[in-house]
């Protein structure tokens, strides 16, 4: 009887563990600014998404077209701030365990996101040696796993359902 009640026991303390050790982040009720570490991530790892959005933004999409008539429906007009086209939240978080901070980044804004909502892009590296690992939409509710695999954390995220992601490989495959 003894023996029971103890496994029972433990199984209740590694049951709350697992459940203690999910995290939820939920980027869009995130008022925090991106910290320098998380800013160096997002600067090396981001850059060229940025870029070709930029560039698809001043060459193809809106600034050739703002002064055609008086009457255009576009949104951004030349003065208005890039800090309200493009927008970042972060959160640092070590996946894998390697003492490594990994960084989630929230890209949202009128340059990037659409109506079902913006992305999230998973980063991995140090200094100025970034690269993103994973990519999903729509990112502002994820939902950090207690499960692994290959060694990395488990990853969830919703938008008019569930789903995931899971590190396969050397990068986040995601449903």
């Amino acid at each position: 009887m003894k023996k029971l009640l103890l496994t029972i026991f433990v199984s209740l303390m590694w049951f709350n563990i697992s459940i203690a050790e999910e995290k939820e982040i939920i980027f869009i009720n995130k008022d925090e600014t991106v910290n320098s570490y998380q800013a160096q991530a997002i600067s090396f790892s981001l850059f060229e998404k940025i870029s070709d959005i930029l560039e698809i933004y001043i060459q193809q999409s809106h600034v050739p077209f703002m002064f055609e008539t008086k009457d255009s429906k576009i949104k951004f007009l030349p003065d208005t701030p890039l800090s309200e086209l493009l927008t970042f939240k972060a959160v640092s978080i070590d996946l894998n365990n390697d003492g490594i901070d990994e960084v989630i980044t929230y890209v949202s804004g009128n340059l990037v996101c659409g109506s079902s909502g913006c992305s999230s892009f998973i980063l991995e590296g140090k200094e100025k040696d970034w690269k993103i690992i994973g990519e999903y939409f729509p990112g502002a509710r994820t939902i950090i796993s207690s499960n692994k695999t290959n060694g990395f954390f488990d990853i969830s995220y919703t938008g008019s359902k569930k789903y995931s992601c899971k590190f396969k490989g050397k990068s986040y495959q995601c449903d």
